[in-house]
């Protein structure tokens, strides 16, 4: 008898701007990225509800980011790329090596005339980091649109799509953006071992980090069905995991926010599990 899996899937997401906003600046605190003065002014400071900031506030988190240095922030233990002419343009590349140069080769290649003739696409010229989506009110009710965030700098230091006062995907005119309601909604139309909702973490993602989206969803209050356990890869641990009723949290030790480009084989069984309505092995 064939059996159908309904599930939904959600990779380092975003779900709510107070309660990841705070996560965040709690990771890079907790991961020696922050000083305790700059995180506790942070904190005093910033009124993440309303995004109702201060000149204290602005000068916080332009510190904080002063603070991090130059370090890639989707994978804040990972080479970061200095220098095209250092690449060694003969290597044959591979799944289990993450290249530092990827967003140059990526750019290099959209923008190739002869691959978009190949996609049949019109003239276009591609860029990482301009095209971003924003929340605006339609009518009272908020939707997303897209939106250019012009010259919004794409390298180790600033992350795509991130404005240096961390206005994050939110028009001023917009509310705070969350999703927590929609996901709680979902979560009850869910019910059984083969029905979860899923969201993963690289556990070196300091962008969108895994307490983000622990502080979010603790707001759902949801039971918790399977207590927090590491899961592991050829007798080794690929990460941890803590199941709720209706929704499951698991992380991926070692890697940053594109989990599959740095741990390949702990993401294809991690979302193998997930196809096959399963945990990942205990032990």
């Amino acid at each position: 008898m064939q059996r159908t899996v309904d599930t939904d899937f959600i990779g380092n997401a975003w779900i709510d701007d107070v309660t990841s906003l705070k996560g965040m600046f709690d990771y890079w605190w907790t991961h020696a990225i922050n000083s305790d003065t700059t995180h506790d002014a942070i904190f005093k400071y910033c009124n993440f509800v309303n995004d109702s900031s201060t000149g204290i506030c602005d000068q916080s988190m332009n510190k904080a980011f002063d603070e991090m240095g130059d370090i890639d922030i989707y994978n804040i233990y990972a080479p970061i790329f200095l220098n095209p002419d250092q690449r060694n343009a003969s290597g044959t590349g591979s799944i289990n090596v993450f290249d530092p140069c990827w967003q140059y080769i990526l750019v290099s290649y959209l923008n190739d005339s002869a691959v978009q003739k190949a996609f049949h696409v019109k003239p276009t010229t591609w860029s990482l980091c301009r095209e971003a989506l924003r929340l605006e009110p339609r009518n009272g009710v908020a939707s997303f649109t897209p939106s250019l965030w012009g010259t919004a700098p794409c390298d180790k230091r600033y992350a795509c799509g991130v404005e240096l006062k961390l206005n994050l995907f939110i028009s001023a005119s917009a509310s705070t953006f969350s999703s927590v309601a929609l996901i709680a909604k979902l979560q009850g139309q869910w019910y059984g071992p083969l029905n979860f909702n899923g969201t993963d973490h690289g556990d070196t993602d300091g962008r969108v980090p895994v307490t983000s989206s622990r502080y979010s969803i603790n707001t759902l209050n949801l039971p918790i069905e399977t207590a927090w356990r590491p899961w592991y890869l050829n007798k080794e641990v690929g990460g941890y995991l803590e199941a709720y009723k209706g929704l499951l949290l698991i992380t991926v030790r070692g890697a940053g926010h594109t989990v599959p480009s740095y741990q390949p084989q702990r993401a294809l069984t991690l979302f193998s599990s997930f196809l096959g309505g399963i945990l990942p092995p205990p032990s």
